[in-house]
């Protein structure tokens, strides 16, 4: 039995390669960049120097409260999202998760799981987005947020940006493992739909 599972798990090894295009070629470490407020942190100790890829790693919190989730309305445009952003230098994910939710909502949260990964080529950036739930604090307007509220699923705001949308979606499965998913529309394009 371990033999064969063993020779399921190179047979998928093989075919991700192949769905890539990396059969025939060597494998090489690529240098992460982490960029925060327009500087860069570079990690080229696993990759070439001359070609390295750049990511932006960013967290965001799906926080539902009697089967409705919360939701911030941002100041800087009209859009609706998940309470979330970007990692910055020195933070764990969790610290980060921590520190966006409280910036955008007030709320300290308590992290539950992991819900998915998403990958956003035209960004360069992936997202972590947990479930949470709510240890203290209440949902308010800060800085960053206008306002704060608890929406059903259902009834999701239509100028809701679209990923986040889906991430609702997909911590709605309630699959016990996380959602790997690929968004690769722009923020432009995102909301171009909303308007069509």
């Amino acid at each position: 039995m371990k033999k064969l599972e063993a020779n399921e798990r190179k047979e998928g090894i093989e075919a991700d390669q192949a769905a890539v295009g990396a059969v025939n070629r060597p494998l090489r470490p690529i240098c992460v960049t982490i960029i925060q407020g327009g500087l860069a942190m570079k990690d080229d100790k696993a990759g070439s120097a001359e070609s390295p890829a750049r990511f932006r790693i960013a967290v965001s919190a799906l926080i539902f409260e009697e089967g409705r989730v919360l939701l911030a309305h941002r100041r800087d445009i009209d859009w609706w999202n998940l309470p979330g952003g970007g990692m910055e230098v020195g933070e764990t994910v969790e610290e980060a998760l921590h520190r966006e939710v409280f910036e955008e909502t007030g709320l300290k949260v308590g992290i539950e799981r992991l819900v998915g990964v998403y990958s956003k080529p035209q960004k360069q950036e992936v997202v972590l987005t947990f479930r949470c739930h709510v240890i203290g604090g209440v949902p308010s307007e800060t800085e960053e947020t206008r306002e704060c509220r608890y929406v059903d699923p259902g009834d999701l705001p239509a100028n809701m940006l679209p990923k986040h949308r889906q991430r609702v979606e997909d911590a709605l499965i309630n699959q016990q493992s996380a959602i790997l998913r690929v968004q690769r529309s722009s923020t432009a394009e995102d909301q171009q739909l909303q308007n069509d």
